[in-house]
């Protein structure tokens, strides 16, 4: 873990090497703000596998996927009074633990008997935005599964 000094002057690095050299960074973070901050696109991952993904501000401001909701859910928010912290129920999924449908389906509220056993697929749930969630193709008639 970098103080909090440190880390502005490495995001600012990066984010003046990508402008300098117009390159791209693939930044891998468990810190949203440091996603948000620093990432024009953004993939949320569970259990190893990407579950959504699209432009920064609109999948933080706007999350489709269950998990995404969750987690954002969880994290602390300014101006309000410390407390309990929300968490997510269950347990989380094990290092090379065998899995067979949805990996989040054991802990989400959405689940339904076939989030268990068939792996969602990326769906395009708007311009440039896509999420790993069965109940997405139910819900919303301009859902498609992504080749």
């Amino acid at each position: 873990a970098l103080d909090v000094t440190v880390q502005a002057q490495i995001l600012e690095l990066f984010t003046e090497l990508c402008r300098t050299l117009d390159m791209a960074l693939l930044l891998v973070t468990h810190d949203v703000g440091v996603a948000d901050q620093i990432g024009d696109e953004v993939a949320v991952m569970y259990a190893g596998r990407i579950v959504e993904r699209g432009p920064s501000n609109e999948l933080l401001d706007a999350p489709t996927h269950p998990y995404t909701k969750a987690l954002l859910a969880s994290l602390p928010q300014p101006g309000v009074a410390r407390g309990e912290l929300r968490s997510i129920p269950g347990r989380a999924v094990l290092a090379g633990e065998a899995l067979t449908g949805c990996p989040f389906a054991p802990r989400c509220v959405q689940a339904v008997d076939d989030c268990r056993h068939v792996e969602p697929a990326l769906i395009s749930v708007g311009p440039r935005r896509a999420a790993a969630c069965s109940n997405l193709l139910s819900t919303d008639n301009d859902a498609e599964v992504m080749a």
